[in-house]
């Protein structure tokens, strides 16, 4: 075999070993991209589940804070200013969590069905009128996408 023969002979070889390292690469990152994937939806449920969890403490450590969320509930017209002004920022940093989770589940099976468990949440304070009453009110924030799945809920919040 001459010189050239040999050199075409291993040239041919490198690009097939070539071809193979790069299918074998290409293997091993999207293994890795799926790893990476499901362990940010772990972390991104597990990170909403304690925001709610966070605000669900703060209220329920401190009576007169439980009271006024209890009595906005029913109306939120009937608080006074300062009551007002404390509800806002709770039911605020709610909404911001919600907005988070319902954007984000839209990807995962799993954020998909914590999203539907928050909507009952969601529905419920509707039901009662005083959350209604706060929405209404404050059309600051949320994406467009959020307010108007929102609006159809709120549209429905008699029934199931």
């Amino acid at each position: 075999m001459d010189h050239q023969a040999m050199a075409q002979l291993l040239g041919n070889y490198g690009e097939f070993v070539g071809a193979l390292a790069v299918v074998v690469t290409l293997g091993y990152l999207a293994v890795q991209i799926r790893q990476n994937t499901t362990t940010s939806k772990a972390l991104t449920y597990t990170s909403i589940k304690s925001e709610l969890n966070a605000i669900n403490t703060a209220v329920g450590q401190n009576q007169e804070l439980s009271g006024i969320v209890s009595r906005a509930m029913v109306s939120y017209e009937s608080l006074s200013p300062l009551e007002k002004a404390q509800i806002d920022w709770i039911w605020l940093s709610y909404a911001n969590t919600w907005e988070t989770l319902f954007e984000v589940s839209r990807d995962s099976t799993k954020l998909e069905s914590l999203w539907k468990a928050e909507e009952r949440t969601i529905l419920a304070a509707f039901r009662m009128g005083g959350y209604w009453e706060w929405w209404r009110q404050n059309k600051f924030g949320g994406t467009e996408n959020f307010r108007s799945h929102m609006e159809q809920l709120m549209e429905h919040r008699s029934g199931d």
